[in-house]
């Protein structure tokens, strides 16, 4: 590559990445239910896949009583493009009186993931049982 070709390759790179460096973040949001009910309460969080080439920073979202969440990095919205293990946490009252069970809160037991994408919305509809 001419020394033209590699300058113009680092300043698109650049702006690519952005002026300030920070960490690129695109909309997630979605819905969790446990054996056909919506889970009313608790935190799911996002761990990038460093298995599946991605790293960064984690996302989570507390888990509103119709089971819809809305991700959020570091404060703030959306999280980091590529593949994330996701974890669930919840209390007793948020299954009205169960739990979910342990495996869900281990991102290497839970079997949960997700592909967050740059140009599609991304919408994910948890089922667990």
């Amino acid at each position: 590559m001419s020394g033209f070709g590699r300058h113009f390759c680092a300043v698109l790179g650049f702006f690519l990445i952005g002026c300030s460096g920070e960490t690129r973040l695109v909309p997630v949001e979605g819905t969790v239910s446990y054996a056909g009910q919506p889970v009313t309460g608790g935190v799911i969080v996002f761990c990038p896949d460093s298995n599946r080439g991605n790293d960064g920073p984690l996302a989570q979202a507390a888990i509103a009583p119709d089971g819809h969440f809305s991700l959020l990095t570091d404060g703030k919205p959306g999280a980091i493009v590529g593949w994330h293990r996701i974890t669930l946490t919840t209390s007793p009252q948020d299954l009205n009186g169960s739990s979910l069970p342990g495996r869900y809160s281990n991102p290497d037991l839970s079997g949960q993931f997700f592909e967050v994408k740059q140009t599609q919305p991304n919408n994910c509809q948890i089922r667990l049982d």
